[in-house]
C-alpha cells in the first residue's frame, strides 16, 4: 500500500485552494495526536476534495479525525469519524481500537464488544498504519525503518490493551448489576465475559464465586473461589466465602478453617462482604 509522501503526484491530488499548502504540513496536522484538535480537525477535513488516494487514506484521515473530536470531548462526532473510517477501511485496527475505547468512556460495553470480536480477527499485514512518518507524533522511528514486525507488533499491544480494558467494564458491570439485583443472570452474564477476557483476574472469578453463592450454588461457588485463591492466595473476601459455602454444603471443619484465615488477614471482611447469615454454630468466633 502507498505511503503519504510529499510528492508532485501528492499535491495534484488536491484541489487549488487545498494545494496552496504543503501536502505534508496538512498530513502532519491531522494525524499528530499531540497538536491542538481544532488544528486536526480542519487538516483531516481538507482530504474530503482529495481526489484519487486509496481507501484506506481516506480512512486514515477519517480516524484521525475522529480522535480530535475525542480530544475535544465531543464523542458523537468522534463515533461517527470512527465508523467512517471502518467503513472505509474495515481492517484498520486503529479505527476499531479508538472505538471500542470511546464506546467504553460512553457506558457501552456491549457495543465495545463488538468491536473487539472484530478486531481480533483483523490481519494486520493486510492494512499498513505507517502511512506517515508523523502519525504517532515523533514518538517512533521513521515507518520505512519499522516495517511489518513493528507493525504486528503494535497491533497485538492493541489487542491486549482492549481486552484488559473491556474485561474490567464488565467487571465493573457485573458488579453494579449484583448490586441492584443479587440473583438476576444478566450480572453473572457480565462476570462471564469478564472472566473470558481477563480469566488471570482474581476478582472477575471471586465476583462470579459470590454470584453463585448467593444463588446458593455452593459447589459452583466453591470452584471460582478456588480459583480466585490460585490466582491471590491471600485474598480475604474469597477465602471467607468459600468458608461460608464449605459451611453450609455440609463441611463446616474446612469451611471454619477458611473463616479463621481470612479474618487474620482481613478483620473487617464480615463486615464488607455481609453476605447472608448462617447459622451462628457453623461460624468461627474471634
Amino acid at each position: 500500500m502507498r505511503r503519504w509522501n510529499t510528492t508532485v503526484l501528492a499535491y495534484a491530488l488536491l484541489t487549488t485552494a487545498v494545494s496552496a499548502q504543503s501536502f505534508q504540513q496538512i498530513i502532519s496536522h491531522c494525524a499528530d495526536r499531540t497538536r491542538d484538535p481544532d488544528r486536526r480537525i480542519e487538516a483531516c477535513k481538507q482530504f474530503y476534495s482529495a481526489q484519487g488516494l486509496e481507501p484506506a487514506e481516506y480512512a486514515l484521515a477519517e480516524m484521525n479525525l475522529g480522535a480530535a473530536f475525542d480530544a475535544k470531548g465531543e464523542k458523537a462526532k468522534a463515533l461517527a469519524a470512527y465508523s467512517e473510517a471502518i467503513t472505509r477501511q474495515p481492517n484498520m485496527w486503529q479505527a476499531y481500537l479508538d472505538r471500542l475505547m470511546l464506546r467504553l468512556e460512553m457506558n457501552d460495553p456491549d457495543a465495545a464488544w463488538d468491536d473487539y470480536s472484530q478486531l481480533i480477527k483483523i490481519d494486520p499485514a493486510k492494512v499498513r498504519m505507517d502511512f506517515t512518518d508523523v502519525e504517532y507524533g515523533t514518538q517512533h522511528d521513521s515507518s520505512h525503518e519499522r516495517g511489518d514486525e513493528h507493525e504486528t507488533g503494535e497491533y497485538k499491544h492493541a489487542v491486549a490493551k482492549a481486552q484488559n480494558a473491556l474485561g474490567v467494564a464488565f467487571l465493573v458491570r457485573c458488579a453494579q448489576k449484583h448490586d441492584r439485583n443479587p440473583t438476576g443472570d444478566d450480572a453473572l452474564a457480565d462476570c462471564n465475559r469478564a472472566i473470558s477476557l481477563t480469566p488471570n483476574s482474581f476478582l472477575a472469578v471471586g465476583l462470579r464465586g459470590l454470584l453463585e453463592f448467593g444463588r446458593g450454588q455452593d459447589q459452583e461457588a466453591i470452584a471460582d473461589f478456588d480459583a480466585s485463591l490460585a490466582i491471590k492466595a491471600d485474598y480475604a473476601p474469597s477465602l471467607y466465602l468459600r468458608g461460608l459455602a464449605k459451611c453450609r454444603s455440609g463441611d463446616p471443619k474446612e469451611g471454619n478453617a477458611d473463616i479463621k484465615a481470612a479474618l487474620a488477614l482481613q478483620p473487617d471482611v464480615t463486615r464488607i462482604m455481609a453476605p447472608k447469615p448462617i447459622k451462628a454454630d457453623e461460624t468461627v468466633r474471634r
